[in-house]
């Protein structure tokens, strides 16, 4: 693949498939009610066999994070070119 053309400014976009959400890991640790919890407190420590200690708080804000992110895959998956099976 050549990506030259795109720094010369000659880039051509032509309805390329874009069915994607992107989503950051801070994001999932909110919907998942771990926002209050620091990142050891979530994984525990494997090495030093420490469990992990945080516990998942469901607030209405993470209800409503988790709704959002139910829409968004129902949205994606109609929109989402159909695999031919030959």
């Amino acid at each position: 693949m050549d990506d030259t053309g795109g720094a010369d400014g000659n880039f051509a976009y032509s309805n390329a498939p874009m069915n994607f959400l992107q989503i950051y890991d801070n994001d999932v640790i909110y919907a998942s009610g771990l926002s209050g919890c620091t990142m050891l407190e979530i994984t525990g420590s494997p090495a030093n066999n420490v469990p992990p200690t945080c516990i998942a708080s469901p607030t209405p804000d993470v209800v409503t994070t988790q709704t959002e992110l139910d829409l968004a895959s129902q949205k994606l998956l109609s929109i989402a070119e159909s695999i031919r099976m030959w």
